[in-house]
């Protein structure tokens, strides 16, 4: 058992995929009676922002609203925020407010989020989104030829037969290197096995 358990553990990353990313992120901003924690962040297109009510402050709702394009309303708004909610009898009753990003391009820049609370007070909250840039050069698209030989057009056969030589030698040489990897793996784990 103890030896099948260690080869896996050594052939289970042959099967996973090399993708490089990162997870979208959150910012958490809290709403206190006297100030907003931390009153400025910066993220990425695609992360979030969770705004919390933590005012102590009786029957004191908050109010987080964004004007992008100047007219003096809020293009993005999360309604009243409340410090408690009785969700038996208010279904609508929030105490946060979650604001993804991954399809606002038009918040790209810095924005001035305004915290407004039922008092009139208002409070700026900085946020900067920039964009998800990865660096390197962008490929070209599918199909398209890169390169030199681009000014040359072949034939559809020939195009065909090159396209599919490359694949199946590719596919050959990845199958290949899995193979030897694998068992170089198991033919280590035995070894150890076998001094216990």
């Amino acid at each position: 058992m103890r030896p099948t358990l260690m080869a896996l553990l050594f052939l289970a990353p042959l099967f996973a995929g090399v993708v490089t990313a990162h997870d979208p992120g959150t910012l958490t901003i809290l709403l206190r009676e006297d100030m907003i924690q931390p009153s400025e962040g910066t993220l990425v297109l695609n992360d979030s922002i969770l705004f919390i009510h933590v005012d102590n402050r009786d029957n004191m709702t908050h109010e987080i609203g964004v004007d992008v394009d100047g007219d003096g309303i809020f293009d993005y708004s999360s309604g009243p925020l409340n410090r408690t909610c009785d969700r038996a009898n208010d279904t609508d009753c929030l105490t946060a407010w979650t604001l993804r990003t991954e399809n606002l391009t038009d918040l790209v820049g810095s924005n001035v989020f305004i915290d407004r609370d039922a008092d009139g007070v208002e409070r700026e909250i900085w946020i900067n989104l920039t964009s998800d840039q990865h660096s390197g050069t962008t490929p070209p698209p599918i199909g398209q030829c890169f390169g030199s030989g681009c000014d040359e057009t072949p034939t559809e056969s020939e195009d065909e037969m090159k396209r599919s030589g490359q694949t199946d030698l590719q596919k050959g040489m990845m199958l290949l290197g899995l193979t030897l990897l694998g068992g170089a793996g198991l033919i280590f784990v035995s070894m150890i096995m076998g001094r216990q």
